[in-house]
């Protein structure tokens, strides 16, 4: 396992998550990914 830099899809903020852990789609914090859920719909 490695540690990779990626960054939130809502704000752009690096975030590090091992390589077997990486989605499409990664968040910071929850409220990120609330928000982005927001403005999905």
């Amino acid at each position: 396992m490695e540690l990779i830099e990626i960054k939130c899809e809502s704000c752009g903020k690096e975030i590090y998550v091992y390589d077997s852990y990486v989605r499409e789609q990664m968040y910071c914090t929850l409220r990120c990914l609330d928000s982005a859920n927001k403005t999905d719909n």
